[in-house]
């Protein structure tokens, strides 16, 4: 790792009050070297995640509200892919979501400002590295919640941008009437310039690498606890609600090992 590397992701530590990497014993031994790996120079703690392969009916009960979850689900997946859920949420959701609440509680507990959290899947991009002081200095100050990385709507085609406007807006505004939903337009999906290395969030996915505000855990905890939705599908149904504001890196400085899929959804 080159010395500019190294300060750059030294600048995170000073920025953030916390920096956790989320997992679960029963697969971190497994996981571990390749977290090591992929997040060479940070500073970070683990946190143990909720495994949900150990939760009794009853205890999953406890903190997650299934009957509102369908309710919220639906209008989520319209919001999103223009039809409604038709499927509970899933046991490994309500385990990844439950352990993003816990950080925020934690957050709250011990009064941090903002911290940056990973899941044990998330990796650094080194290309892009020697963005992160200029990314610092033009966070904005409104902003709750900042995707350091994510999937999903990252840029729209020129196909994209054209089916949309002939195909997709007509059909979505019709639905919104008829249903009283929200139906985003192709173009509410995806980031909008704001400065040159930070743009508004549009509808995105993932919670590998992100960090997050008192206010912004505040607004997270209200809205999902006990759990109704995945973390980033909660992330995502606030800020297109306009109740919390998020915002994203370009370039994407940290990116989601497709090859080791997070232990919180195992």
């Amino acid at each position: 790792m080159s010395q500019d590397a190294q300060h750059s992701l030294g600048l995170l530590k000073n920025y953030y009050d916390k920096i956790y990497v989320v997992s679960i014993e029963r697969t971190r031994q497994h996981r571990l070297e390749k977290v090591k790996e992929n997040l060479k120079g940070l500073d970070y703690e683990f946190f143990e995640g909720t495994d949900a392969t150990l939760l009794s009916k009853e205890e999953l009960n406890k903190i997650a509200d299934l009957p509102r979850s369908a309710e919220l689900l639906d209008e989520f997946f319209m919001m999103r892919y223009g039809h409604n859920a038709n499927r509970p949420l899933h046991k490994s959701e309500i385990g990844c979501s439950h352990s993003h609440v816990r950080i925020y509680q934690e957050m709250l507990e011990k009064n941090y400002e903002r911290v940056l959290v990973f899941e044990d899947d998330a990796r650094i991009d080194f290309r892009y590295t020697d963005l992160i002081p200029e990314i610092l200095n033009e966070m904005p100050e409104d902003c709750e919640l900042l995707y350091w990385g994510y999937r999903w709507f990252d840029s729209e085609s020129n196909l994209s941008r054209w089916k949309r406007l002939l195909i997709q807006s007509p059909i979505r505004f019709l639905l919104s009437k008829i249903t009283g939903k929200k139906n985003l337009n192709a173009n509410e999906r995806y980031p909008s310039p704001y400065k040159k290395h930070i743009w508004k969030a549009g509808l995105h996915a993932g919670t590998h690498a992100y960090s997050i505000t008192k206010e912004g855990a505040k607004k997270m905890l209200n809205a999902n606890f006990p759990v109704v939705m995945n973390a980033d599908q909660a992330i995502a149904y606030l800020h297109q609600r306009g109740e919390m504001k998020c915002y994203v890196t370009v370039p994407l400085i940290f990116r989601d090992d497709q090859s080791v899929p997070t232990s919180l959804n195992v």
